[in-house]
């Protein structure tokens, strides 16, 4: 038993997924209550075409004992029409719709008349307008109350009166009163049944567009949440790139407890700590100097300051340091970005040393070499100008004055360049 259970649901199962692949479509442009009516629809094929057969063969047995042949006929037009309507995958299925409506009315028509009753025929009709009413708009439901209206009271004056008790007389035509009220009451359980459809498919729609809307804000508001943890993401990963890839060490640091909060690697390499020992020691240990001293002196609000660190292995740096407030883990905190100058120190010593060097050339060649030269230009001329030497004589004289003046010029030269 369990086993045919399972297989019945199987083949129950693939029955659905076929008719919902054979009468099931989707378009871009449909709205939120077209798609909940389609698979309406689809529903109702579903489970109208099995249990639809099983009537119409149940019809068929209990109408042929009663000659009703002719309705039987109708019966099977009506349904295979239906069906392979229905399962016709190249009409769309809002075309199905408005086809199975007419065939509908036209089904509860002609069932009237081939059982000249009511009955069974007002139940088809209530089903048109019910159908209507779930399918279509308000203005093709209240339609359809107009249209069985008018088939009610085409059969007032058509048929045979059924009842013969309370005749009236209407229109030159004897009607029973019974009748009438029979008429008059189907009509109205059509309207209102419509009615309150028409009632409950307007709240239905009113809350799947309300709940459109807050899907559409909600998802407009994971949107904007999304873009804005990606952009802190992004500023994160800046931020991150910042401090753990920027070439200089960089420090963060409590200013009340001096100690070290973080360090990017740039720091580990030019000091030659580890991570671990520098989390573990205070910002001051890097300077050599106390808490106090550091706090007093150096651990001011700066922006930038010059200092000496030193090295794990006692070297000492020459470093110029960039200071600002900043928040770290929800706490005020000190960050301090280090550049190392010593380079910069050597060099300026060494031009300094250099130009000092050059000061005393100048001066030595000032003094102490252009001094002796001027007296031995003085000898010379004094030589030249009092003297009657012989022309040889007078001749290496004026050799050594003209090489004396260009000594006094080349050393003159000199003293300009360097003084400049």
């Amino acid at each position: 038993m369990p086993e045919i259970i399972y297989r019945l649901s199987l083949i129950w199962k693939e029955y659905l997924s076929l008719i919902s692949n054979l009468t099931g479509s989707e378009k871009a442009e449909w709205t939120t209550s077209d798609r909940w009516k389609n698979h309406f629809f689809v529903q109702i094929i579903k489970f109208a075409l099995p249990i639809g057969f099983f009537l119409l063969i149940l019809s068929f047995l209990l109408q042929h004992t009663q000659g009703h042949d002719v309705t039987n006929l109708v019966d099977f037009v009506a349904f295979f029409s239906v069906s392979l309507l229905n399962l016709n995958k190249t009409i769309s299925i809002r075309n199905k719709m408005k086809i199975d409506m007419w065939i509908l009315l036209t089904f509860a028509v002609f069932k009237i008349i081939t059982l000249t009753s009511m009955m069974i025929g007002s139940v088809f009709l209530l089903l048109f307008s019910l159908f209507a009413a779930l399918l279509f708009s308000k203005k093709t439901a209240y339609l359809s109350i107009v249209v069985n209206a008018i088939i009610c009271l085409s059969l007032i004056f058509l048929f045979e009166n059924p009842y013969k008790e309370h005749q009236m007389e209407i229109l030159g035509r004897s009607i029973s009163s019974k009748w009438l009220l029979f008429q008059i009451n189907f009509m109205f359980v059509n309207l209102v049944m419509v009615t309150v459809i028409i009632y409950i498919i307007d709240g239905f729609e009113s809350t799947i567009l309300k709940a459109e809307q807050l899907s559409k804000t909600l998802q407009l508001e994971v949107e904007e949440k999304t873009k804005r943890e990606k952009r802190l993401q992004e500023a994160l990963s800046y931020y991150k790139s910042f401090f753990s890839f920027n070439p200089l060490p960089i420090f963060i640091y409590d200013p009340d407890t001096l100690d070290l909060k973080y360090v990017n690697k740039s720091a580990l390499l030019g000091y030659g700590y580890s991570k671990g020992e520098f989390l573990n020691m205070k910002i001051n240990t890097l300077l050599r100097c106390s808490e106090l001293t550091f706090k007093e002196k150096i651990g001011q609000d700066f922006s930038r300051q010059k200092s000496k660190h030193f090295k794990k292995n006692g070297r000492p740096m020459d470093i110029e340091v960039y200071g600002s407030r900043t928040r770290f883990n929800g706490k005020w905190a000190r960050l301090v970005i280090v550049r190392d100058v010593t380079d910069e120190v050597a060099f300026l010593t060494a031009l300094e040393q250099k130009n000092k060097r050059m000061q005393e050339i100048a001066f030595m060649q000032s003094h102490k070499i252009r001094s002796p030269l001027t007296k031995i230009l003085g000898i010379t001329n004094l030589i030249y100008e009092d003297l009657n030497s012989s022309p040889e004589f007078s001749e290496h004289l004026a050799y050594l004055l003209t090489s004396a003046k260009e000594l006094d010029f080349v050393i003159t030269d000199i003293i300009s360049k360097t003084e400049e």
